[in-house]
Parts: C-alpha cells; structure tokens; sequence
C-alpha cells in the first residue's frame, strides 16, 4: 500500500493531481499517527521516498509533495523512534549518508 501511494507522488504520475493530493494526505497521515509511522521508515520506504525526492524536474508536479512528506518525517522521527524498537537509528544514518548528496542537489 505504501509503495502505490508513493508511486502518486513519483515521476510515474505526471498528469493526475488529485491521486497526488489523496496519495499525500494519507502518507502525511501515516506520518502523525505513532502506530504507521514505522511504515514509512521500513521495508525499503525511506529509500524509495529519498530517490523520488531526487527525481529533480522530471518530476515537477509531485516534488513539493514528496518532499514535505521526507521533511515531517525527518522532524519527528526521534520523537516517534523511542515508540517502537524495530526501527534503527543506524539504518535511519545510513540511508542519509548514502543519498545525502543526491538530496542536497535536486
């Protein structure tokens, strides 16, 4: 579910605004919500959604979205890690230290 909801927000909706605002409404939900926040920060999530955030102009129309999605969890991911175990800081680290670059210049 949250693979096809970040899809909305990728390159691959070029055209469809409102499955981008309904795919970003219920992912910044996921977000507030101490329950499905590990959804986002597991399984490959985060990953996925740095690399849309590095798609650059290809990907216009979904950036701001994607971006402020990346924004809100990086904000409240130390609040909501002390909630649940199976989320590591390390991998939270490595990630960044992998794409910070391609972050920093999209």
């Amino acid at each position: 579910m949250v693979r096809a909801l970040l899809g909305y927000l990728s390159k691959k909706n070029d055209s469809n605004i409102e499955k981008s605002l309904n795919a970003n409404t219920v992912l910044q939900e996921l977000v507030e919500n101490e329950t499905t926040f590990k959804l986002l920060v597991n399984e490959g999530h985060l990953e996925l959604i740095i690399n849309i955030c590095c798609q650059g102009n290809i990907n216009k129309m979904n950036a701001p979205y994607i971006k402020h999605l990346l924004g809100n969890i990086i904000a409240l991911y130390s609040l909501r890690v002390r909630n649940f175990m199976d989320v590591k800081l390390s991998d939270f680290k490595t990630t960044f230290a992998e794409l910070f670059a391609d972050l920093v210049f999209s």
